[in-house]
């Protein structure tokens, strides 16, 4: 990333628009709590999200509403089988709940 790309007068990560395939951007954050990292979290997400439905619309080109950004939230020491069942909730996927039976 350049210089330009962080300049105060752009903003940090705004980037003029082109064809090329969005970047996307994974921090990760370990500290006690009360330190504000829900806080710093949700608040750069509501930006995000905010930004790509004022860019692109609400909804995409075949007309389903558009979610750029999910909050999932996970308790400490989640294995990958446990944020996969999270995300697979969010999106309200049956195989999440072992009762609901699924086309055969």
């Amino acid at each position: 990333m350049n210089s330009a790309q962080n300049s105060p007068a752009k903003g940090i990560g705004s980037q003029p628009r082109s064809s090329a395939p969005s970047r996307m951007v994974i921090l990760i954050a370990n500290s006690k709590g009360g330190c504000g990292k829900t806080t710093i979290a949700t608040r750069y997400a509501r930006d995000v999200h905010r930004r790509v439905l004022r860019r692109d619309g609400p909804l995409t080109v075949e007309g389903h509403q558009r979610w750029p950004v999910a909050f999932i939230p996970l308790s400490a020491g989640v294995t990958l089988k446990g944020l996969n069942q999270q995300i697979l909730r969010f999106y309200g996927h049956p195989a999440v709940d072992p009762h609901v039976q699924g086309p055969r």
